[in-house]
């Protein structure tokens, strides 16, 4: 495997069209990295998260939103820290990359729980996924925010 990504690594052709679309080694580990991570988390609360869903309702009339948001609130925040660390940290990362992670790890988790549960349906798992998405795009402001405030110290200083 240390081989072929050396080949890759040393093509003159590929390594420019790398650089054109603006990848680099860094950002691949970057990416690879978060994805690893997220698709843990993920896996981890969407799948006892599906579980609570299929469950049946002891509340009279269903689930409210609050009751189905309330169980992702502590690992959506788990979640959020290393998008914030990488805005703050790193000034090419974009929340364009944020999302395109997201959006990977949350098709390999939904595949994953597929396969455990034959009948699951899409919008269980993408209904899970919007407050992970919104935490990590306000971590990612955050961490953006406090990047732009560390280089208007330095600036001063």
């Amino acid at each position: 495997m240390n081989r072929l990504l050396e080949a890759i690594a040393n093509d003159e052709v590929t390594s420019e069209r790398c650089e054109e679309l603006g990848i680099t080694w860094h950002k691949v580990r970057q990416y690879l990295g978060l994805f690893c991570f997220l698709v843990v988390i993920y896996s981890l609360c969407l799948s006892s998260y599906v579980k609570f869903l299929s469950t049946e309702s002891t509340v009279p009339g269903g689930f409210g939103f609050g009751d189905v948001m309330k169980p992702l609130v502590g690992t959506c925040l788990v979640s959020a820290l290393p998008f914030c660390v990488l805005a703050y940290s790193d000034k090419t990362w974009r929340s364009g990359d944020a999302a395109r992670v997201i959006l990977g790890a949350g098709i390999v988790v939904y595949m994953g729980l597929s396969l455990q549960y034959k009948e699951l349906c899409p919008m269980g798992v993408l209904l899970g996924l919007v407050p992970f998405t919104l935490s990590a795009q306000i971590a990612h402001t955050i961490g953006t925010l406090c990047r732009s405030g560390k280089d208007d110290d330095l600036k001063s200083a």
